[in-house]
């Protein structure tokens, strides 16, 4: 009958030496292994395999490891629990949390089989040891935490709760039992006793961390997307994240500008809200994955339309690749454009502004950037030569050279920018958004531009400029004609250079 009980005995524990491996094995492979305490979990698992393991073999293998090494394995086990969830709580722990109680235990168990020989001893300890590590784990789950992660503590701490109730039980009939009845007590209702408590306590504990690191997760990303929302909504303009034309979210400013609610929107083709004339520049913007910023018209619930400077870039979105586009509502400017039209505020000959039509757009722009504290660059370019072009070669070939510049100045800056002839062969710009247009930055682009436009068209002269880039700051009180001064003497600086060469 002995044997028989041993028999059991050792598949019941190679069975629980099976799962703590299993659940080992499921925790690294999780992918999560080094996080908020997964780590410690996976290796008390992993001890708990193997002390399992020893257990069953025993009286396979020498008695020195079934009871000292299994033993410390066990208390090692709730140590590094314990570790895991004070880690997962912001709160990691000391190596000698982690140590002392193992090592402890390896040498009183090794002094009680040496020189006592007594199992009495042995039981007791470990018996009070693994009471006292399961209540601190049961304590640290039910009061600790997040209180959004309550459920999954409260889950996990319960079932340590009835862990540290059975570890109880078997200490009172430890100690009611005579010293001489304790073998036979540790061979049947203690060992027993200990393998059910294996087996009650290795599921729930496992998922219970399993669904505190989800919960954790979770509430990382709602609040990671309140946070986006807020930022998103505290902009002027308006934000899109859209999956192949599919909406994904919106902020509020959107939604003000075209009159539709926040679930009308969501899960709709953005095709929807754009005007006809705009669908296959958007569509091709899509398909291409354009970066730079370009104008569509957008058609509100109203049925009135409202015309947008649109810039898109991709962005990881909830674990998948997105499209954040950005909108600017350009209407008012847009008006103000053909205003400006009507009233032939416009260079006949390059077909650019003329000095009232940028005095008039950059005064406004100016104001406008005040308000919304944003940095703008106002440049000054000369044609240099034009004299020499217009008395050698011809006024025609001046005023081609003038188009020329004005055709350069569109492919250096955006539609956005306001380009303007302010004189016979002076230039200015006024870049809206500067941030990430510096003068140098412009020195470089407009250079490349003319260097290529010379290598690729054939002119008996050859094109140049001289030009000088001042940056507004918002801060600043100065005016677009102070701007314009600042930008023309550090143009005149350039010219001089050159002539002295």
């Amino acid at each position: 009958m002995g044997m028989v009980l041993d028999i059991r005995t050792m598949y019941f524990s190679m069975a629980l030496a099976g799962l703590y491996a299993s659940m080992a094995l499921f925790f690294f492979s999780a992918g999560r292994y080094w996080r908020e305490g997964m780590r410690y979990w996976t290796l008390g698992f992993a001890f708990q395999g193997v002390a399992w393991t020893l257990i069953g073999l025993r009286g396979i293998v020498p008695d020195v490891l079934t009871i000292v090494a299994a033993n410390t394995l066990l208390v090692a086990n709730y140590s590094l629990h314990y570790c895991g969830v004070r880690d997962f709580q912001g709160c990691p722990c000391r190596k000698s949390t982690l140590f002392l109680p193992a090592i402890a235990t390896a040498v009183l168990i090794l002094f009680f089989w040496v020189f006592l020989d007594r199992i009495f001893y042995r039981a007791v300890y470990i018996a009070v040891v693994c009471f006292l590590q399961v209540v601190a784990l049961a304590w640290a789950l039910l009061c600790g935490g997040h209180s959004q992660e309550r459920r999954s503590q409260w889950l996990t701490g319960g079932i340590f709760c009835v862990g540290a109730a059975l570890w109880l039980h078997r200490l009172i009939h430890i100690l009611l039992f005579s010293q001489d009845q304790v073998s036979i007590l540790e061979s049947t209702l203690v060992r027993n006793g200990s393998l059910g408590l294996g087996l009650g306590v290795v599921i729930i504990p496992c998922i219970g961390f399993l669904l505190m690191t989800r919960e954790r997760d979770e509430r990382m990303l709602r609040e990671n997307e309140e946070r986006f929302h807020q930022l998103a909504d505290s902009t002027f303009e308006g934000i899109v994240i859209h999956d192949q034309g599919k909406i994904l979210d919106v902020n509020q400013s959107i939604l003000k500008m075209i009159g539709y609610g926040y679930d009308e929107v969501i899960g709709t083709d953005v095709m929807r809200y754009v005007a006809p004339a705009s669908r296959e520049l958007v569509l091709r913007s899509m398909q291409s994955g354009y970066d730079r910023p370009f104008e569509i018209v957008l058609t509100t619930k109203g049925g009135s339309t409202r015309t947008m400077e649109v810039n898109g870039k991709p962005l990881a979105y909830k674990g998948k690749q997105a499209r954040m586009v950005a909108l600017h509502d350009i209407t008012e400017r847009k008006k103000m454009e053909e205003a400006i039209r009507d009233i032939s505020l416009r260079d006949p000959l390059t077909e650019l502004y003329n000095r009232r039509g940028f005095i008039t757009l950059g005064e406004q722009q100016l104001k406008a950037a005040h308000r919304a504290k944003r940095p703008m660059l106002l440049v000054f370019v000369d044609v240099d030569e034009l004299k020499w072009i217009n008395d050698k070669l011809g006024h025609d070939q001046g005023d081609r050279a003038l188009i020329d510049t004005a055709n350069i100045l569109r492919l250096t800056f955006r539609e956005s920018d306001i380009i303007a002839r302010i004189g016979g062969d002076e230039f200015a710009v006024l870049a809206i958004d500067a941030a990430d247009m510096n003068p140098e930055l412009f020195s470089n682009r407009i250079g490349q531009d003319i260097h290529e436009f010379n290598r690729r068209e054939s002119r008996p002269y050859r094109l140049a400029v001289s030009h000088g880039a001042a940056l507004y700051d918002p801060e600043s009180q100065l005016s677009l004609e102070q701007l314009i001064s600042a930008a023309d003497e550090l143009m005149y600086v350039q010219k001089k250079a050159k002539g002295n060469r």
